[in-house]
């Protein structure tokens, strides 16, 4: 075992935290449905851009129209474009406030949109719809992948990763936090010790790293189209 406070629990906290938060960005970047969130977004009349207030807002997936009081209501996907691209190539009616009327949409609700566009402005995430609303009040729900951040705001009782991606961050902490770990005082033999011995934990750590690393992305990989199948056999009626 470790000297006391060598590594300091700051440290270890602070370590564990960065490794968590970046194993939470590399599956937020595989773009598969890892920490899968929703929230539900009520426009105004004559107001087309929104501030997405969620602090664990990372990357849209999807928007859909929502109205889920009118029994005729039909879940509509409205299209993303990027901001520099929302009204182009927009066919017939270009005028905001037609195109709001010309879109109305058959089921009742007050979806009018057609397209939209997400960016982010001094840090703070938007949603920009396309055509502007003109009716008082339309939602539309917002599926996104939360970001690391909601580490810092998740309760204490809650776990922040499942159970499989443990092992990688209590090995990348250990790893990180060789340089600050004495098994000896730093006096006399004590220093040639402790640089031995993380010598020889970095060696056996990294080989670990290496293979919890592999199964790591490997598990994160997104499966398209059916996993089991039955092979054709002409032998067989």
């Amino acid at each position: 075992m470790p000297r006391s406070e060598a590594p300091t629990e700051l440290a270890v906290l602070n370590q564990n935290c960065s490794q968590i938060r970046n194993l939470k960005k590399f599956k937020r970047a595989t773009g598969n449905p890892w920490d899968f969130n929703d929230l539900v977004l009520e426009t105004s009349a004559d107001e087309s851009t929104y501030q997405i207030s969620q602090t664990d807002f990372g990357q849209p997936l999807a928007v859909l129209t929502w109205a889920p009081e009118l029994s005729t209501w039909t879940p509509r996907l409205i299209k993303i474009f990027e901001p520099q691209n929302l009204v182009l190539n927009i066919p017939t009616v270009g005028n905001n406030t037609l195109a709001s009327y010309a879109y109305l949409p058959w089921d009742g609700s007050n979806c009018t949109a057609q397209r939209c566009a997400f960016y982010w402005r001094n840090n703070v995430p938007f949603i920009e719809f396309w055509p502007a609303p003109t009716t008082s009040i339309a939602s539309y729900k917002i599926r996104y992948l939360q970001n690391s951040n909601n580490l810092n705001t998740i309760s204490l009782n809650e776990a922040p990763l499942q159970n499989d991606d443990c092992d990688l961050v209590e090995i990348r902490s250990a790893l990180a936090l060789l340089p600050l770990t004495q098994w000896m005082a730093e006096e006399g033999d004590g220093l040639a010790y402790n640089a031995n011995k993380r010598k020889e934990l970095a060696a056996s750590l990294g080989a670990e790293e290496q293979e919890a690393t592999r199964l790591f992305e490997a598990m994160a990989r997104q499966t398209t189209g059916p996993r089991m199948y039955q092979r054709w056999n002409p032998t067989v009626g």
